[in-house]
C-alpha cells in the first residue's frame, strides 16, 4: 500500500519537531549552567507573587527537565522515522506523543495566563505604566499562542487516529 500523505506530513513534523527538541535541551543545558550560580545566591523574595516563586522553584528542577527532554526527543524522532514505514507501534507511538504535547500546550497556556496576571496583580499602579493594557495584550498573546500551538497538534491527532492512517500502519 502507497505511504498517505497525511502519514509524511506528520512523520516529518514530527523529525523536525524532535530535532528541535534535541537542541532546545542542549540549549537549555547551556543556559542552567551558567545561570545556576545565579540562581542560588538570588533567592526569591517571600513577598514576591507565588508565579514568580513557582518559576524559580521550577528552576531548580530545570537541568533534570532538559536531561529528560534530552532523552526523550531522540525518541520521538525514532518513532517518527518508523512512523514514515508505517508501523503500527509508531503510530500509537505517536499518538501518545501528541495527546502528552496537547496536554503541555493547554496546561502551559493556562500557566501563562495565571502568571502574566498575577505578576502584573502585583505591579504597582502609576499613571506612566499602563498595567491593564499590559495585562490584556499579554493574555491575548497567550491564548492565541496556545491556539496556534494546539490546532496542529488537534489536527494530527485526528489524522493519527482515523481510518487512512490505521490502515496504512495495519501491517
Amino acid at each position: 500500500m502507497p505511504r498517505p500523505t497525511s502519514v509524511t506530513v506528520i512523520g516529518i513534523v514530527w523529525i523536525v519537531i524532535g530535532s528541535l527538541m534535541t537542541l532546545s535541551a542542549f540549549m537549555a543545558l547551556l543556559v542552567s549552567g551558567l545561570l545556576w550560580p545565579a540562581m542560588r545566591e538570588a533567592p526569591v523574595p517571600s513577598e514576591a507573587p507565588a508565579a514568580v516563586q513557582m518559576m524559580a522553584s521550577l528552576f531548580q528542577w530545570f537541568p533534570l527537565l532538559a536531561c529528560g527532554q534530552l532523552l526523550f526527543a531522540p525518541f520521538i524522532v525514532w518513532s517518527a522515522m518508523q512512523f514514515l514505514r508505517q508501523r503500527r507501534w509508531a503510530r500509537t507511538s505517536l499518538e501518545v506523543i501528541n495527546w502528552l504535547a496537547l496536554t503541555y500546550v493547554i496546561v502551559f497556556g493556562v500557566f501563562w495566563l495565571w502568571m502574566w496576571n498575577s505578576m502584573l496583580g502585583a505591579a504597582p499602579r502609576t499613571d506612566q505604566v499602563p498595567v491593564d493594557a499590559f495585562r490584556l495584550v499579554g493574555s491575548v498573546m497567550g491564548l492565541v499562542n496556545t491556539v496556534l500551538f494546539a490546532v496542529p497538534l488537534a489536527l494530527m491527532l485526528k489524522y493519527l487516529r482515523g481510518k487512512v492512517i490505521r490502515e496504512a500502519c495495519s501491517q
